[in-house]
């Protein structure tokens, strides 16, 4: 209790100032404090000495900061307010104040020279930047002489005197060459052959000329060249990823052994999920077309069945059937001969009883195209928006759907034809007949631009290659023939018959051959030799009516009398597809913008030919035309007034007498006439002289020829 009584006793003292009252308020704030000390310590009092001192030490530094303030008052005493500043202090008059000028100046300096600095500043880190992506270039063009030399600059934190970097890295590398040049990389043969692939044809012959200017910009352009092939080569693996691959066996192994069973054994679930086999028994044969992508399908039975799938979801989109007289009751359905895509999924036609339809992808009906008749085969040519069909008859028709006119209507004059395909290199269409013979016609000429007699009977089936450089034909007497168009020679003959073929993008050939029975052959040696690749059985009976690759995937469709089947066929498809041309994944909004794009980029029916590589090239010159009947004409006319202007000089003696300047103006005229004349006589001998010898009779003949006296 110590403690309480020292503080009792320090506060009980009061001192004489004016500030007694917050004095004595202020003592009995430290009454209370010591009371609520005395009770916080107060339960420690039982507990001896020992809890005292503990009690003492915990509050030390509580106390000794009171002990001093009590101090310092007893001392001093409390402040109070000075009577001066309890009342305001007038201020005096208000006066304007004054900027310092210099210091204004110096405030702006300042800031000016801190803008200054700063612009340098990103200015050098702009520099950095761009000096450091161009680094990040050559690192992935293999230039690591440069990079070796921007990175020392960078290491050795050079001034930066520009924000070109070409001339300081021509002479830091000039220096780097001087002392230790790098080897050079000498390209592999598969990278020959890339850049090849990518170059336009054979560098031109520069030293036959003699113009130096003309020399050097050709050199330049060449080099040019070269550099966007060695580009594109490089790009290549990054743009197109994935390789396409064939079967491969070992030892004495046979591809065309090798089962779909097996396959599926060894393929992804992805790949696994595009084998499958659709039975419907009682509305086929089927017939098959996909989209250019790949993505969809159309499938139509011969009864009056039509299926529109998803075949990356494999999701059923449409289906519906046809009537005739559209009654309630669908037992009498219309045939389906052939179905089309047109320009893309949303749009396709068919081939019915009677006439073409066009439906939407929901089962509208857009158009019904009477012209064409009674058609057996459907093709669209996707570049010039031309649907192509011919009827029972032998008519071949071209019609535009964007506008609904018809290009061409033309008869063939070899009867009923089965048999249509179109060539996609030059979009010329191929007709096989039933005498053999093969006719290629385009849209604007009523002859067949190629006529040739490829088999002996009648053709049933023919595909061409996508290099528009190879055509397979089939006939009745069991043979396949593939033919360079090129030369309209054979290539290869092989055995079998088939109603349907189709070569894949990879030049696969799939026939069906033998009814059930579907055979692929391939080219895997790269020399036109075609051999066996692959071989698939389907039940025994089935009888098929149409094989179709699907493009940019390796499956093979097959429509036949019980449905349809899907089969796997490494190697068929290209790996990569080109988002411009055909996009499996596109939106809508991307499928509405191609669809505006391809309208805008449609060719023309005239563009059409054997060979369009000759579409904007230089026309060959030709033998000298001779001038036509009415130029002969003017040019008549022109030499006669030339005659009746020329001017007599006057002379004496009767010599310039009227009827005498008559006389010879006309004599002039009849000179200038003179040559016209004659050139036109030498055409009537030469005339006569050629039906003269078209009706000369044979040598044996001759002597019974009645004789014209000589006149």
């Amino acid at each position: 209790m110590a403690l309480a009584l020292e503080l009792s006793d320090t506060t009980s003292e009061r001192t004489p100032q004016p500030s007694g009252v917050a004095v004595q308020s202020q003592g009995d704030d430290m009454e209370t404090n010591n009371g609520e000390l005395e009770n916080e310590c107060s339960p420690f009092e039982n507990d001896g000495v020992t809890n005292k001192l503990e009690c003492l030490w915990e509050n030390q530094e509580l106390i000794e900061p009171l002990q001093m303030e009590l101090k310092k008052v007893k001392a001093t005493g409390l402040t109070t307010i000075v009577e001066e500043y309890e009342t305001p202090t007038v201020i005096g008059d208000w006066k304007p104040w004054k900027i310092d000028e210099s210091e204004e100046m110096q405030r702006r300096d300042c800031i000016a020279e801190l803008h200054k600095s700063y612009r340098e500043m990103m200015r050098k880190f702009d520099i950095l930047n761009y000096q450091k992506m161009y680094a990040v270039g050559f690192v992935q063009q293999n230039e690591f002489q440069q990079f070796q030399v921007l990175l020392q600059r960078f290491i050795e934190d050079e001034a930066v005197q520009g924000g070109r970097v070409q001339t300081y890295m021509v002479v830091k590398v000039a220096k780097v060459q001087k002392t230790k040049p790098l080897p050079a990389v000498e390209q592999t043969e598969e990278e020959k052959m890339s850049v090849k692939k990518y170059l336009r044809g054979e560098a031109a012959d520069l030293g036959e000329l003699q113009d130096k200017k003309l020399k050097g910009q050709l050199a330049v352009r060449e080099e040019l060249y070269g550099k966007s092939a060695q580009a594109a080569a490089q790009a290549e693996k990054w743009l197109m990823p994935s390789e396409g691959g064939y079967l491969e066996v070992e030892g004495i192994e046979k591809t065309w052994r090798i089962k779909q069973d097996a396959i599926a054994a060894e393929v992804d679930i992805l790949s696994l999920r595009k084998q499958f086999d659709i039975v419907l028994p009682d509305l086929g044969p089927y017939t098959l077309d996909f989209s250019l992508s790949g993505r969809y399908m159309i499938a139509a039975g011969k009864k009056g069945h039509m299926a529109l799938l998803d075949m990356k979801n494999m999701d059923l989109i449409k289906e519906f059937q046809w009537d005739i007289k559209l009654c309630k009751s669908f037992q009498v359905r219309e045939t389906v001969r052939d179905v089309v895509f047109l320009h893309n999924q949303k749009l396709f036609a068919a081939a019915q009883k009677k006439y073409v339809y066009m439906y939407s992808d929901n089962g509208t009906e857009m158009h019904c195209l009477k012209e064409h008749g009674a058609v057996t085969k459907l093709q669209f040519l996707n570049k010039h928006f031309l649907l192509t069909s011919i009827n029972k008859l032998g008519q071949l028709h071209y019609q535009d759907i964007t506008t609904g006119e018809m290009i061409g209507n033309y008869r063939t004059g070899l009867g009923r034809t089965d048999t249509m395909e179109v060539n996609p290199y030059n979009n010329v269409i191929g007709v096989g007949h039933s005498g053999g013979t093969v006719s290629m016609w385009k849209p604007t000429s009523a002859a067949p631009l190629v006529k040739m007699l490829c088999h002996q009977g009648p053709v049933t089936a023919m595909a061409f290659h996508s290099n528009g450089h190879l055509m397979a034909t089939a006939g009745m007497e069991r043979k396949i023939k593939l033919w360079d168009l090129r030369k309209f020679e054979v290539l290869q003959t092989l055995p079998g018959t088939t109603k349907s073929m189709q070569f894949s993008q990879k030049g696969l050939l799939a026939a069906a051959t033998g009814g059930s029975f579907v055979q692929v052959f391939g080219d895997l040696s790269g020399s036109q030799e075609y051999s066996r690749y692959m071989g698939h059985s389907i039940a025994k009976g089935y009888q098929i009516r149409k094989v179709q690759f699907r493009p940019y995937e390796d499956v093979l469709a097959i429509g036949h009398s019980q449905g349809w089947s899907s089969i796997l066929i490494p190697g068929s498809g290209e790996p990569n597809f080109d988002t411009w041309v055909a996009n499996p994944f596109e939106t809508r909004k991307q499928r509405n913008e191609k669809e505006v794009r391809s309208l805008l980029d449609k060719l023309p029916p005239e563009t059409i030919m054997l060979d369009p590589s000759k579409i904007g090239s230089v026309k060959p010159a030709t033998k000298k035309e001779g001038p036509t009947k009415q130029d002969i004409e003017a040019q008549k006319e022109a030499a006669i007034e030339d005659a009746k202007k020329t001017k007599l000089k006057k002379k004496t003696k009767g010599r310039s007498k009227p009827s005498k300047v008559t006389k010879k103006k006309q004599e002039a005229i009849m000179r200038a006439k003179k040559p016209f004349l004659e050139k036109q006589d030498e055409k009537v001998k030469k005339k006569r002289k050629r039906v003269e010898e078209e009706n000369q009779l044979p040598k044996s003949l001759q002597r019974f020829a009645r004789k014209v006296p000589a006149s």
